[in-house]
């Protein structure tokens, strides 16, 4: 199986809740304070865990909410309104059940998420220090794969130089 090269990083249940595999229930709306250019397919990896549990498709991304004098508010007449009902499937909360975690944001954006899909098997994977949000993914398997390479490539180079006349 070939893995997307970046991989998506969300908080539980979220993830969960993403690669649902009941599509009346599923999440398409990954919901953050800042909009990302980013589009394609993405690994989906939980915050703080060491696998990935599947992959999506990130096809859109558009500002569902602004905060005017501390209450959220649409965009415009016409911009899909996070907290309209018909949207909380979408994002997998309401203004009731939303996290804390966005009460000191401004502006939220919906990642706008297609063809989710969880793997049988979650696949062992470790991210680069710093990454928060999306990070490149490359498995377990591959990391040991690429130091094979490399230490195969090294020796053939000392073999070489080796036979090398003067």
């Amino acid at each position: 199986m070939t893995l997307p090269e970046q991989a998506i990083l969300i908080r539980q249940p979220w993830v969960d809740r993403i690669l649902e595999p009941n599509e009346c229930f599923r999440k398409t709306w990954e919901i953050r304070s800042f909009a990302t250019q980013k589009r394609g397919k993405f690994a989906v990896a939980v915050v703080g865990e060491k696998h990935i549990l599947g992959e999506v498709e990130l096809t859109d991304c558009f500002q569902v909410a602004e905060k005017v004098d501390g209450c959220w508010c649409p965009v415009s007449d016409e911009a899909p309104f996070l907290f309209d009902p018909d949207n909380a499937i979408k994002c997998g909360f309401d203004m009731e059940t939303m996290p804390d975690y966005f009460a000191s944001k401004s502006k939220l954006f919906a990642w706008v998420l297609r063809n989710a899909r969880r793997y049988d098997q979650p696949i062992k994977w470790s991210k680069k220090d710093g990454a928060v949000f999306f990070a490149n993914v490359e498995s377990d398997k591959s990391k040991k794969d690429k130091k094979t390479d490399k230490k195969h490539k090294k020796d053939k180079t000392k073999s070489v130089k080796k036979n090398e006349k003067p």
